[in-house]
């Protein structure tokens, strides 16, 4: 506003788009564990955000209207981008992340050692891990993969030949649980856990 002579005027600057060159920047946000959840957020100090895209480990391109959410465990990777009204294209950006597995395994000796791996969420996984000995036993390592459906369980097993007091681990992923047993032979004693 300004005033001249008595008279009071409003002067009006209207930003044109064709002037805008810069595109928008967006950050992401990922919040939890399992599920987590992510927030995308643009900016553009110009024309303004006309809208943002992503895609989750390169899948379909999807418009983004709202937080969402990822729970399928493993190691994940989002795509994302924003466009500005004038039409400039943010460059993509890549961010990786991993949602953990939710496992629980047990573990019971007899003729060698079995582990029992528990997938405690609603989707199938593809898993690695290790049954592992210390001591005078033979084989020391028995490394598995095992496909465990949803909500279900596989039983891993592992032949040992040995004498005395070992050390056992079993490792699934991120998760590990270990003790010590009693070996004599091919037989494995109650697994005292700790």
């Amino acid at each position: 506003m300004y005033g001249f002579w008595g008279n009071w005027g409003l002067e009006v600057h209207v930003r044109s788009d064709t002037n805008d060159t810069q595109p928008p920047i967006t950050t992401l946000t990922l919040y939890g564990g399992n599920p987590k959840t992510a927030i995308l957020h643009a900016t553009d100090d110009y024309s303004g955000v006309a809208y943002t895209v992503y895609s989750l480990d390169s899948g379909a391109l999807m418009n983004y209207s709202m937080p969402f959410q990822i729970s399928e465990p493993g190691v994940h990777t989002l795509m994302f981008y924003s466009v500005d009204n004038a039409g400039n294209r943010e460059t993509p950006k890549y961010q990786s992340f991993a949602i953990p597995y939710n496992l629980t395994i047990s573990i019971k000796g007899g003729l060698g050692v079995t582990a029992t791996i528990y997938n405690n969420c609603g989707w199938t996984i593809d898993i690695n891990g290790t049954i592992a000995m210390t001591g005078f036993v033979f084989p020391k390592e028995k490394p598995f993969r095992v496909t465990i459906p949803a909500w279900g369980d596989v039983p891993v097993s592992d032949k040992v030949l040995g004498f005395g007091k070992t050390g056992l681990s079993v490792t699934a992923v991120n998760e590990t649980v270990a003790g010590k047993a009693w070996v004599f032979l091919c037989f494995v004693s109650p697994i005292f856990l700790g």
